[in-house]
């Protein structure tokens, strides 16, 4: 499938085009096979995105509580402490163990603290984002006249119907309950019922959408925490800085809350070093500097407080122009940030609408694993194994299995 690459000196241009002229919506169904793979739901309505970008960013702190305790739990099923287990150490397929976490966690989020434990929803929900991107990858290289032969002859159309299905089924109930009980609830499914209009009132494409948002958020997510960790497999030094950061910003009561987690900022760094950096911009950006963002934050920080008005004086509209300028440049260099040196959650319009709940979910998952955890590659493993590229796109090995160690109290 072909693609344009433009330089990013076009991107202002570029930001303020309608979306009758340049359209995300249009470009990721061309690029999923929209019809095929179910994917051109979102040209339905943006709902979807809207709840995202709203109600779900404003309610972050109140779910943050609930995605931890689902990655507790996932984590104490998939790696249970066992004194029988030699050295206590489990060696396990990575990419699968994380879905498991991510799907599970981001449902707590997303129907609330029932179905994200029901068997058949994350069945569903994992089950349509893997097969609707099979159905992508296996129709996008082959000729337009034969798509729709080989589609109706591959397993993962059925899959994709079937757990549309399913889903509609179990959500059907709960949408009815909802549409009684007009905002008792803070999940996305409630701010779906309360925000839907006309046809997306209907429970369809209510399920519809609500598996669309499961399946930006499974893989992504679990995508960037794998890239993350066999990055600090490989680098071990850098486990105890962000444990130690991780450790001061939850403080004594070991509460995770959302302000902790903006606090951690070498972990945000960190996160953010695996993001696709120019040259024109950033020194040595094919280099790993794990801390980078966090240097260029405090820098900004820095010069910040340093222009700032000391307290009891009033500012210049010239001071307080470059004050804003310099608090918005300290901002930038944040995992969740957008701009035109920074574009993998998008720019302008079409920056991604979930951007801030991906990059808190990331966050939280990666911060539990390392703080509880003793991470490392299986024996004989002494390098992180290279990354498949497929197209443009690149993933972290699926096939790789790490050990996992439980850290008592937060020590070896």
């Amino acid at each position: 499938m072909e693609r344009v690459i433009l330089s990013n000196k076009y991107i202002d241009e570029l930001r303020t085009l309608p979306e009758i002229r340049l359209s995300t919506k249009e470009a990721v169904c061309d690029r999923h096979l929209g019809w095929y793979s179910t994917v051109d739901v979102i040209k339905q309505s943006n709902l979807h995105a809207d709840v995202c970008r709203v109600q779900l960013t404003q309610n972050m702190g109140y779910i943050v509580p609930g995605m931890v305790s689902e990655i507790e739990d996932s984590l104490s099923r998939l790696l249970p402490f066992s004194e029988e287990i030699p050295n206590g150490s489990h060696e396990t397929p990575s990419w699968s163990m994380l879905l498991i976490v991510a799907n599970k966690s981001i449902s707590r989020a997303l129907v609330g603290p029932d179905l994200c434990r029901d068997a058949s929803w994350l069945e569903a929900s994992l089950g349509y984002a893997t097969n609707v991107f099979a159905i992508s990858q296996a129709l996008r290289d082959r000729a337009h006249i034969l798509r729709p032969f080989l589609w109706w002859r591959l397993e993962a159309r059925s899959l994709v119907r079937r757990y549309r299905q399913r889903a509609k089924e179990l959500l059907e109930p709960l949408i009815e309950e909802r549409q009684r009980s007009k905002g008792q609830q803070k999940d996305v499914l409630q701010w779906m019922v309360d925000s839907a209009e006309g046809q997306d009132r209907t429970t369809t494409r209510i399920s519809q959408k609500m598996l669309m948002v499961c399946l930006a958020g499974i893989s992504s997510n679990t995508m960037a925490v794998l890239n993350a960790l066999l990055d600090l497999c490989a680098m071990p030094q850098y486990f105890e800085p962000l444990r130690e950061e991780i450790k001061q910003e939850l403080g004594t009561g070991g509460e995770w809350e959302l302000s902790a987690l903006h606090r951690m900022q070498k972990l945000d760094s960190f996160l953010k070093e695996k993001m696709a950096k120019d040259a024109a911009y950033y020194a040595e950006p094919d280099k790993f500097h794990p801390f980078r963002f966090y240097d260029l934050r405090r820098d900004a920080e820095r010069t910040l407080n340093a222009t700032a008005s000391p307290s009891g004086k009033d500012q210049s509209q010239d001071s307080k122009c470059d004050t804003l300028s310099t608090a918005k440049n300290a901002n930038r260099y944040q995992f969740s940030s957008t701009s035109a040196t920074s574009l993998p959650f998008g720019y302008g319009k079409s920056a991604c609408p979930g951007r801030f709940f991906a990059t808190v979910h990331i966050k939280l998952m990666f911060a539990f694993l390392i703080s509880n955890y003793d991470i490392s590659f299986p024996k004989g493993v002494t390098e992180r194994p290279e990354n498949v590229f497929v197209d443009e796109r690149s993933w972290p090995s699926r096939s790789i299995a790490l050990c996992f160690k439980a850290r008592r109290n937060g020590k070896n």
